[in-house]
């Protein structure tokens, strides 16, 4: 009967404790519960004459309290205040914690989300702090740090190297790592962490603490009268700043992406005028320049997306908030994601520059020919010029004219133009005359084109050379005899 009492009195003892000493936090429950110690006064002294070893004495005494206990209010801020404090308590071991793994899921901004929680509870309506769950501590993911172990344990390594011809195709680039699978890390990256739980937790967290720091100072400085007021701005100003640097990267996406599309083109034309054979570098290079754009354009698209989602503001400040706050999070989580990416594939990696054989030697042979051709036309050039200076020099001797500066005419006839030309001129100079050799050949295109003619004659059994250059390849021809004849004794 004693130990009955005892383990009685000891339970309700508790129940008063519970109820005179009860951990609460809003203004209104605690004066709750100051009313009620002192109302249950009378009840008191009839609890101290019960026999509490029978279970109506103590089910009577347990009644008593039962008011108290009833209340909602009062029973969720208990709840409530002893979660925050248990979180609290969490947060600190964590801070202290020996173990590496353990301190680094420590943060200021899992302690400012529990108190900025807290602050919200005690200062709601009491249908507001019903409705509201309990504070949780968040831990911190050290997001760059988890994205580069996923890239290190991936089996095999995710790696690439490529040969592409440079920009003007004199050159073959070679490159490791780098570009070339920064687009494949972040894919990976994305596929395991972006919805991952821990990191959506993490960074929500944060951006809703961003939200009451930046309307707490705007309350200070006389900004803003409240905190609604306040995360109303934020979510304004966020969603234009998040806007704003979403439209830039789409510009320099568009920008990679034009790059990786003209390189697609370089490649169908070295494929077409040089061919590739299927399963060679050039081809898996090729065809990585293809996976690069693909993805490049998916990239883009992803965000046009939050461009359209920037563009439509809801017109709640519960809708605002929620959109800055997903906005803020998926733009932070992806630069981290992106930091890890470019970090990890920044390793190994190459960049080298040569020269292409074939683009080499293709220059070499049209600098060899540019050259042939420039020689030819330089070489017909000065032919021509010394034909006109013998020319000149033939009038101003006198030759073909006669003793009173008049032109001759001359006659002859023979096995064509070339043939009667040379037996008139036989005749007329009175020497013996003949062909050795003879050839011509055009010197230019179009309908003002000119003839060469180079003739061998031997004259008086003297070898001589005469060249001619005219439109009429006739003419041509009779100015290589002249010419000739003009060197003759």
């Amino acid at each position: 009967r004693q130990d009955k009492y005892d383990t009685n009195f000891k339970a309700t003892n508790e129940l008063y404790n519970k109820v005179v000493y009860a951990d609460l936090s809003r203004e209104d429950t605690k004066e709750r519960r100051d009313q009620y110690a002192e109302q249950i006064g009378p009840h008191l002294e009839k609890i101290s004459g019960m026999d509490l070893s029978l279970a109506q004495n103590v089910n009577a005494a347990k009644s008593v309290f039962a008011p108290f206990f009833d209340d909602d209010l009062t029973v969720k801020d208990i709840v409530y205040t002893s979660n925050y404090k248990d979180q609290m308590k969490h947060a600190e071991r964590l801070r202290n914690s020996p173990s590496e793994d353990m301190h680094e899921r420590y943060w200021d901004i899992g302690e400012q989300g529990l108190n900025y929680r807290m602050q919200d509870f005690v200062n709601a309506s009491s249908e507001q702090a019903l409705g509201m769950t309990v504070p949780k501590y968040v831990d911190d993911v050290k997001l760059f740090k988890l994205a580069t172990e996923i890239l290190e344990e991936m089996d095999p390594n995710l790696s690439m190297k490529m040969d592409r011809p440079g920009p003007n195709g004199n050159f073959i680039i070679t490159e490791k790592n780098g570009r070339l699978i920064t687009g494949a890390a972040l894919q990976t990256l994305e596929g395991a962490l972006l919805n991952d739980p821990r990191v959506q937790r993490a960074y929500a967290e944060r951006s809703f603490v961003q939200s009451r720091q930046f309307a707490d100072k705007g309350i200070q400085e006389g900004t803003f009268s409240n905190v609604e007021q306040g995360q109303q701005a934020w979510a304004s100003e966020t969603i234009s700043r998040i806007t704003e640097i979403n439209n830039k990267r789409i510009e320099e996406t568009g920008q990679e992406l034009t790059k990786l599309e003209s390189a697609n083109v370089r490649w169908a034309n070295y494929k077409k005028k040089n061919g590739i054979i299927e399963g060679s570098d050039d081809d898996n290079a090729m065809l990585e320049n293809l996976s690069a754009a693909e993805a490049t354009q998916i990239a883009l698209d992803k965000l046009k997306g939050i461009q359209t989602q920037g563009n439509n503001q809801p017109n709640t400040v519960d809708g605002s908030l929620n959109q800055a706050y997903s906005m803020l999070m998926n733009h932070n989580i992806m630069s981290d994601l992106t930091a890890a990416a470019q970090s990890y594939s920044a390793r190994d990696q190459e960049y080298l520059i040569r020269e292409s054989k074939f683009a080499l030697n293709d220059q070499q042979y049209q600098y060899d020919l540019a050259k042939m051709k420039a020689n030819q036309i330089n070489h017909l050039a000065r032919i021509k010029y010394k034909a006109e200076l013998d020319e000149d020099l033939a009038r101003k001797k006198g030759e073909l004219i006669n003793e009173n500066g008049e032109n001759v005419s001359i006659s002859g006839s023979g096995n064509g133009p070339i043939d009667s030309f040379i037996n008139a001129m036989a005749n007329y100079l009175k020497l013996n005359i003949k062909v050795s050799d003879y050839h011509q050949h055009a010197i230019s295109s179009g309908s003002d084109a000119s003839a060469a003619a180079y003739i061998e004659l031997d004259v008086n059994k003297n070898t001589v050379w005469g060249i001619g250059i005219d439109s009429n390849t006739v003419i041509a021809s009779f100015k290589a005899i002249i010419s000739g004849l003009n060197k003759s004794n």
